[in-house]
């Protein structure tokens, strides 16, 4: 029995987006072949990069752009900042978003932007879908100013949201490389092969359940078309 897992198409189209923004690629539509296994897929990445092959960490690069951040922006001692240090503790609530923005704002990194709270936000959006369906209906008098509203808070929210898109350092180190490969490495002019190879794996097993996910290697092959 071959080892192929299915996608939802545009799930896929999401993970493709992601991965082309991260690598600093473009993808040919005819070049993705359905049933294409992790392991062509990341050789798909590694040859679009046209960088010489490194050895050095990205994690550990990122990491030390973090660590220096926080010493000049924010005054904090290195011997304090590890990978296990819990942003909580660098970034007080009272003037988190004013720091957070002090710190990283200059990196230009995308996908570590402080979140809104998940079960406010959630309800906001939901309530933008459900009054603009009611746009055609006999309850469109009500269904404008709750959608206005509705907009309103979503992006009040989001502007003042003050959740961290990760716990630690260490995890924000991750989401940094995993959101900004190409821009992490740009300084050194290199890419890290099998670095590049793990992460590709992560990418796209991260869509698929856990359970699932222990039965996959580099030669699994992505069914995305239903």
């Amino acid at each position: 029995m071959e080892n192929i897992y299915h996608i939802d198409d545009e799930d896929f189209g999401d993970l493709i987006s992601q991965i082309e923004k991260s690598f600093g690629i473009e993808f040919d539509y005819e070049e993705i072949t359905n049933n294409i296994t992790i392991e062509e897929f990341s050789e798909l990445v590694i040859s679009k990069m046209k960088m010489e092959n490194g050895q050095e960490c990205s994690n550990q690069i990122a990491f030390y752009r973090i660590r220096k951040a926080l010493t000049e922006k924010l005054g904090i001692k290195k011997s304090v900042i590890n990978t296990k240090t819990e942003l909580s503790k660098v970034f007080p609530k009272k003037s988190r978003i004013k720091n957070w923005k002090h710190t990283f704002g200059e990196l230009n990194y995308s996908g570590i932007n402080l979140q809104p709270p998940s079960i406010p936000y959630g309800i906001s959006i939901l309530t933008t879908i459900i009054s603009f369906f009611f746009f055609f209906g006999s309850y469109r008098v009500y269904a404008i100013p709750i959608f206005i509203l509705s907009i309103i808070t979503t992006k009040i929210l989001v502007k003042y949201g003050k959740q961290f898109p990760a716990k630690t350092i260490g995890e924000l180190t991750k989401e940094i490389v995993k959101n900004n490969y190409k821009s992490v490495r740009t300084e050194k002019g290199t890419i890290n092969i099998t670095e590049i190879k793990k992460l590709i794996f992560s990418q796209l097993t991260d869509w698929f359940d856990p359970k699932e996910v222990k039965n996959m290697n580099m030669k699994t092959k992505i069914n995305y078309i239903d």
